[in-house]
């Protein structure tokens, strides 16, 4: 029986050979999400973009949001989806330093005040 290098066989295929599969982390599935569309004022999209490109430093330390996209649906409509495990996680990040950032730079980057949608998460798949 020939074996193959280890480097060349998978994990899972590397664990059965010595007896065990390996830990799996558990994945816990985003319940609840919010969807925020943004509108730029004229000459303030690309401003708009890079704010939401930062905004993702800010989305990494929330433990409470799993789930977190910045989005350019058009030539100056953005958009942010983010999904939590619970209420209790969603209430944080809107009183979170991202919301709090996005309404103090509202007034000079949006034509209008961003309009902010809960939505229950009815499905995903979320490949690790």
């Amino acid at each position: 029986m020939a074996f193959l290098p280890l480097a060349k066989r998978s994990v899972k295929a590397q664990a059965a050979a010595v007896g065990h599969l390996p830990t799996q982390r558990r994945f816990e599935m985003p319940k609840l999400a919010l969807f925020v569309r943004l509108e730029a004022k004229p000459g303030k999209a690309e401003d708009v973009a890079a704010f939401l490109k930062q905004g993702l430093q800010l989305a990494n330390q929330e433990a409470t949001t799993p789930l977190w996209f910045a989005l350019r649906l058009g030539p100056t409509t953005f958009a942010i989806f983010d999904a939590f495990r619970d209420e209790t996680g969603r209430q944080a990040h809107l009183n979170g330093p991202i919301a709090k950032a996005l309404m103090t730079q509202a007034p000079n980057l949006l034509a209008a005040a961003p309009v902010i949608e809960k939505l229950e998460v009815l499905g995903a798949k979320v490949q690790q």
